[in-house]
Formats: structure tokens, sequence, C-alpha cells
């Protein structure tokens, strides 16, 4: 049984917790997206004022009576499945420089008492709860819940983890996924009916008991070279295009060919991503001009006033995060506006910065590998690495229904990334320049969330 708080609305942080079946396809999402009617996942009904919600597997029957106290069924496709909760923090709430001091955003904040400080973020984070059933039906209070914490994973733990996300190919790409599909079977719902396409595979000797490796050795050269020409193929599409891309199927995959190629893409670059109506996350890898970014040049992002990614009411947010040619965050640990580890910047920062202005101005961001000379730029200011980079831009909580979402929908379109010839004066940076200046003789003021 999972176990999560009410919506959070204006008393607590955005939360998510997504449950995801094997084949990464999101089964349920309860949290505090707030549309107007509920959305639906396949069989799946999430209402998301929080509650109990008894997660069972395919073989379950759920037109029985739900026991007390539990809201509704969530369904799986597979036997093994995924729990990803999301809560939203500010990362720079606590931020602290090099010498260990507090940061100038940190102290304009409020530090830890910030309410999306990561403390906060851990308390609610530890009231989502897993229950087995049996457990619940026995009366018992005891919870059963993952806690969370902030102590580095165990040499053992790290290994494990690189073991199952380290890709693979070949032979060792085959058992993988033989192994899997044993352990869950082919998904066979009405809704996601997986086993005519699967069916293809038998030749190869890939069946739902698993894999057994082609005795013919032209064979089984054949189909070691597909899988590394499948992966070059997710991998290209991943990483092509000119200006920003997002699926709006993230998450919610067709029992189809297609379905099945964004599936791979999704789980090549976007591992565990919500389905689009919670969050959508336009990609970029090249400037206005279809040219690669990489951190010699310096780059701008221009958001017109009243022109932001647009987001739902006051729980939505939106962030743009840097990652290098290996699909890592960058990291900066020479940032003094900030502190350490600047990796991202987006709408709970520019908040802080801008306070009730924000929506009115102009705002423009930009992209470099060395920080901006003037202070009053800092705020604004991403670092990159010096080599090839991309962006990712992530909007929870897109505005709109999952019919009317401006983003959604295409009716939204994201300001391209331009190519600056350095990194921008003070002038062009006029409108968000004037609004940071008369904050700076009131650094400690806290901003009402």
């Amino acid at each position: 049984m999972l176990g999560v708080p009410a919506a959070a609305g204006s008393s607590g942080p955005y939360n998510v917790v997504a449950l995801l079946d094997s084949n990464t396809d999101v089964i349920g999402s309860v949290g505090s997206r707030q549309y107007s009617t509920s959305l639906n996942y396949g069989n799946t009904s999430i209402d998301n004022t929080g509650g109990n919600y008894l997660v069972v597997g395919p073989q379950y029957d759920t037109s029985q009576s739900l026991p007390t106290g539990i809201k509704g069924y969530i369904q799986s496709d597979t036997v093994q499945n995924w729990a990803i909760g999301r809560v939203a923090v500010d990362p720079y709430a606590t931020g602290t420089l090099s010498n260990g001091s507090a940061s100038t955003y940190s102290e304009l904040v409020g530090g830890a008492t910030d309410p999306l400080s990561i403390n906060n973020a851990r308390t609610f984070a530890n009231s989502v709860t897993f229950t087995p059933l049996s457990t619940y039906l026995s009366g018992s209070q005891t919870l059963v819940t993952p806690g969370s914490s902030l102590t580095p994973p165990s040499g053992a733990q790290q290994l494990l983890a690189y073991q199952n996300s380290s890709i693979k190919t070949g032979q060792a790409f085959y058992q993988y996924v033989g192994n899997s599909v044993a352990a869950n079977g082919v998904s066979s719902s009405a809704s996601n009916n997986q086993q005519a396409l699967f069916q293809n595979f038998a030749s190869i000797g890939l069946t739902s008991s698993g894999y057994t490796a082609p005795t013919n050795s032209g064979t089984l050269a054949d189909i070691n070279a597909a899988s590394t020409a499948a992966l070059n193929i997710i991998s290209g599409i991943a990483s092509s295009g000119t200006g920003w891309h997002a699926s709006t199927t993230w998450g919610d995959f067709s029992a189809t060919y297609s379905g099945w190629l964004t599936g791979a893409v999704a789980a090549k670059a976007f591992l565990g991503a919500n389905v689009a109506p919670e969050a959508t996350y336009p990609l970029t890898t090249t400037d206005s001009n279809g040219l690669q970014l990489n951190g010699s040049n310096s780059y701008s992002i221009t958001f017109p006033a009243g022109d932001l990614p647009p987001v739902s009411g006051t729980d939505g947010w939106w962030s743009i995060t840097a990652y290098n040619q290996q699909g890592n965050i960058v990291p900066n640990t020479g940032n003094t506006y900030y502190g350490n580890n600047e990796y991202s910047l987006g709408s709970n920062q520019l908040e802080n910065v801008l306070g009730s202005a924000l929506e009115s101005s102009t705002v423009s961001l930009f992209f470099s590998s060395q920080a901006p000379t003037d202070p009053s730029l800092l705020p604004y200011w991403l670092p990159v690495p010096d080599t090839n980079f991309e962006l990712a831009l992530r909007i929870y909580l897109p505005d709109g229904t999952e019919d009317t979402s401006s983003i959604l929908n295409g009716t939204y379109t994201v300001p391209n990334v331009v190519q600056t010839s350095s990194v921008p004066e003070p002038a062009s940076y006029a409108s968000i320049g004037f609004g940071f200046l008369a904050l700076l003789a009131t650094w400690r003021r806290r901003r009402t969330v």
C-alpha cells in the first residue's frame, strides 16, 4: 500500500510519487498536481489529493472491493516496479561558498528556514509510506517507509547501481532483456498489449521465457551488430534537431513500434521521466543557428515579459540544467552568488531575486564557462563546461490541463539559445539588473512563497 500526504497546495512544496512498471511506463502518479479533473493513465484514475493506494500486479483481480481506508487500485502490467518520489527544493537556500560561509543568496532567502530548503523537503519525503497489505489488514499501525537521507551510498550500493544502469550491447544486452522479460512477462492488458510486437523476437531467441542465444554464428554476429546500431540510432534521436525538443508521451508509451522507440529514447536520455501532464522536459543541444552548444562560446536565452515557461498556479515551477557530453549534470565550484556546485537556475531562484517583478520583467539567463565580471549578473548566470554541452528545461505542472496546456499542445515555443560574442554587459540586462539592484540594500529580506 502506498500512502501519500494530502496535496500540498499552499501548505507545502510541490511533490509527486510516480509509479512505473519495468518498462518505465508510468502506471500512476500521486501528489500535488491540482487539475480541475483527474488524469487517467491507462486504466488508472488518480485524483491527487493524497491518501492510500493499493499497488497490485498484473494478475490481481481489481474487481474486488477495496479495504477500508484505501482510495483506489494502481495496477501494473509487470511484477517489478519503481516508485520515484520528487519534492521541490531550492538547492541553494543553504548554499555556502568555498570558504564555508553562507552565500549571498542563502542570506537573502533565509537559509534553512526557507520553505524550500532541503530540511523541509526531507520532512515531507519521510511522510510517504509503503506498507504490506497484510500488515495493513492486520490492523497494525506499523508503517514501512524508505525515508530519505543525505548519506552517500556505500561502495556496494554504488556498484549495484552502476551494474543496473550501465549500457549493455551484444549478448549482454539480450541476456539482460531476457532475464527481465522472464521475471515480468509481456504486457497483455487491454490498454497496453505488447504480445503481437514481442512475438517478432522469437526468431532471434528472445521469448517470454527468456533469451537463448542463436547457434548460427552469422545470426549471432548480426544481432550483436544490431544492438550497437540501435544504441547509436537512439542516441542520435535523443540529441538531434535544432532548438528545443520535447515529447508529450514520456512515461506513457503505446504498444506500437513508435511507442517502443519513444520508450527506448526515454530510457537513454530521460530515465524515470514523469508523464507529460505532470512534467515535460524540453532539451536542446544546439543554438539558434543549429550549431552544437560549446563552452568555448557564450550564450543567452531571453524570456519576454509575461512569457516565462508556462506552469500551473503557484505550485508549478521550472528550471534549466546544464549537462556535459556524458549526460552528467555540470557542477560549478567557483560561483560566489548561489554558492558551490550551482547546476541549474529557474523560477524558484528568480522569484527570490526579483520578487513580484518576475512576471512583468524581461528575463535573460546566460551560459558560459567563465563567470561574468559584473556581480549584478551573477544571479542570471549558469556555468557550463568548456566543451560540448546540452541544456534541459524542466517544466513541472505545465499550465492548463492535459488538453489545454500551451507547452503540450505546441502553442508555447521555448525561445532559442543565442550565441553571444562574450558574457553580456549590464546594459543588455537593464530590466533585470534594475530589479536586482533594488534588492542590494535588503539582502536578508525573505520572500513569500
